[in-house]
């Protein structure tokens, strides 16, 4: 018999309990038929169901019987539009399928026994090959028990999400590898770099995410460029997070897309950059150990009116708080409101180490709100000669 909930919303909260308890209960269903956007837990739930449960012959195109019956050699998925729930069953079936040798959910055959390390091989490059999440989670299934391979890359292709964080994990876990997606995993954790050129690499989200790992222990490193690589707002903000934890970091240059702070620099100007709140977190990394910087300029970023004002000057706070280079900074015209003024003048204010002699916040439709946090500022910072709070 064949079940078909094509039209029922499974992703509607509860819906999907209800299915596996249904289908634990013993239906006499040999094929079952469900419409995408079931993720995270309910995908784990009804995967786990569906693949354990051996009435289930055909769960959407995917050939169960077969399966486990270990008869298929190949299995091609690419002309459906599979989900991540029929992903994670075909993960939790591999284990009875020693006869695979190759799997394509993206249009591209993944070498299933290179990937598991059966058939050993150091490198595999998987480069442009257009990859989505789903082939990403079933790379991170193989790969898991791989003793062999040292280099792994999957940069160019389109994987984000849950499952790059999953590839990532596993990655980092693996000692033996040298190399993913071009960034040299050994050396950097042998602090042997001082500088590091990715630009144009196609690190992408999985890459973003290994790198964000690594330099969040770094010591050595002291130029880092990430520019042309497509890295989305989070991706930034998280690497940001990631200096900003690191007490030992070296990492006083770098560029991005959104900005470059050359090594050795005194002054920059990023005005007009439209430099948003996730990415002034990597700049605030890069600020928190510069000891060269004096002159920064972030003015006009946030446009007037937008909300994220107050959002990108949280974002730089830890930045100002913890440099002891910075006399001069320019931050009018962002949109900070009272909420952004009170960040940045905490920061300043809790700079014991301060030399801040030149401070511009003007334009950022302050009230008599923010004027507190200004005036307690003013008290308590002695470099502050050169104030600027014009509406």
């Amino acid at each position: 018999a064949t079940v078909d909930l094509t039209g029922w919303s499974l992703s509607q909260p509860g819906r999907v309990t209800k299915l596996t308890s249904w289908l634990r209960a013993g239906p006499a269903a040999t094929t079952l038929l469900v419409s995408g956007g079931i993720i995270d837990s309910d995908a784990a739930q009804l995967s786990t169901v569906v693949a354990t449960k051996m009435s289930i012959e055909k769960f959407n195109a995917i050939p169960l019987k077969e399966m486990r019956a270990d008869s298929l050699t190949t299995l091609n998925l690419q002309k459906i539009r599979i989900s991540i729930v029929d992903t994670m069953v075909v993960v939790k079936l591999l284990p009875v399928m020693a006869s695979l040798t190759e799997v394509n959910l993206d249009g591209f055959a993944l070498p299933v026994k290179k990937l598991k390390g059966t058939d050993p091989v150091p490198s595999l490059d998987f480069s442009n090959k257009q990859l989505g999440p789903c082939s990403a989670i079933l790379i991170t299934s193989l790969i898991s028990d791989n003793a062999s391979m040292t280099s792994l890359n999957v940069s160019q292709n389109d994987i984000a999400g849950d499952a790059a964080q999953q590839l990532a994990s596993v990655v980092l876990s693996k000692p033996k590898i040298i190399s993913f997606c071009s960034i040299p995993i050994m050396e950097l954790r042998e602090e042997s770099l001082t500088k590091l050129d990715l630009e144009g690499k196609g690190v992408g989200v999985p890459g973003a995410l290994v790198l964000k790992e690594l330099i969040s222990f770094s010591a050595s490193l002291t130029w880092l460029d990430i520019s042309s690589n497509k890295l989305d707002a989070n991706a930034l903000q998280e690497m940001g997070k990631a200096l900003l934890s690191n007490t030992s970091s070296k990492l006083v240059a770098l560029k991005c897309d959104a900005f470059e702070v050359p090594l050795g620099a005194t002054s920059v100007n990023l005005s007009g950059k439209s430099i948003g709140s996730a990415t002034a977190t990597l700049l605030a990394g890069v600020l928190k150990f510069s000891a060269s910087l004096t002159s920064l300029d972030l003015s006009h970023n946030i446009p007037r009116g937008c909300s994220d004002g107050p959002a990108f000057a949280q974002a730089l706070a830890p930045g100002i708080a913890a440099s002891t280079s910075l006399t001069s900074l320019v931050i009018h015209s962002n949109s900070l409101k009272d909420e952004g003024i009170t960040f940045i003048c905490d920061a300043v204010q809790n700079n014991k180490e301060t030399k801040l002699a030149s401070l511009d916040i003007c334009k950022n439709d302050i009230t008599s709100i923010g004027a507190k946090p200004v005036a307690a500022m003013m008290a308590v910072t002695a470099s502050l000669t050169s104030l600027d709070v014009r509406y």
